[in-house]
């Protein structure tokens, strides 16, 4: 694997089933992308976190088994990287074309696109660079029995198949494309907690309960430039699902810092 920049990719809630029958309203799939000379750095972080709590070098954690406590201090050392990340929310209820609500796959690659698309942004606006090899190394928390060999295909014929991005597609090679578990890369477990922080802010609990503590530690490590966060920090699917911001009591926090 080469390139300059790497994005850890992890997804939070889960794609399928119907919401109200044990599945989540919502779906979330986030980059924490940064460049390859800053990877021993989210290393050391790891490491330093795992101290704090007098845990063994080789602790494996997912966000979901902290303690709210431990939840907002490893969402804080996230936000202390030199990283940036960005996220596609997908609100299930609101999907009206059937098949992106039958075939998971087909959700999962559609709005999959969108996500390497604001990578490639990322990478195209950094000043940090320095190697003239601009691709970006896309590493996937892995899932058990997912087809990434198919996600990079969809991927390979984007430029082609889909003159409507805006993608930097200088940035994206497909080849660069692998998955990883969760345990052997400190890269994914920061993106699991950037993934997981997102859909705790927004899927409530069965008491109606949201917190959106970890995810306003992250705010300041969201793209966005001019400021501008509402599509780049995070983009809402499908189109329906942009006025939820404004009449869910949950989503006040999105309203307030984001700009929908």
């Amino acid at each position: 694997m080469t390139g300059t920049f790497v994005a850890y990719i992890d997804e939070s809630g889960c794609e399928g089933g119907d919401h109200g029958k044990g599945a989540s309203e919502w779906f979330g799939l986030t980059a924490v992308v940064t460049t390859q000379a800053h990877v021993p750095t989210l290393s050391e972080r790891i490491t330093a976190f795992r101290a704090e709590y007098r845990r063994s070098p080789d602790w494996s954690f997912k966000f979901t088994s902290l303690d709210p406590k431990r939840k907002i201090r490893i969402c804080q050392a996230l936000a202390e990287m030199p990283v940036l990340i960005t996220s596609i929310l997908v609100h299930k209820p609101s999907l009206t074309n059937e098949k992106l609500r039958t075939d998971h796959k087909r959700l999962y690659f559609y709005y999959g696109k969108f996500l390497v698309e604001r990578i490639s942004w990322i990478c195209r606006d950094s000043k940090s660079a320095t190697s003239e090899d601009k691709r970006c190394q896309l590493v996937f928390s892995k899932r058990s029995k997912f087809p990434y060999e198919e996600l990079a295909k969809y991927i390979e014929r984007l430029p082609e198949a889909d003159r409507s991005s805006r993608a930097a597609w200088e940035h994206i090679d497909p080849a660069l494309l692998s998955a990883v578990p969760h345990h052997e890369s400190d890269g994914c477990l920061f993106a699991d907690a950037a993934a997981s922080a997102l859909t705790l802010a927004v899927e409530s609990t069965e008491f109606g309960i949201t917190d959106n503590r970890p995810q306003i530690e992250l705010l300041s490590r969201y793209y966005a430039p001019a400021k501008v966060y509402r599509g780049n920090s995070l983009k809402l699917f499908p189109s329906e699902a942009d006025s939820f911001p404004m009449t869910d009591p949950r989503l006040a926090w999105m309203r307030f810092y984001f700009g929908f």
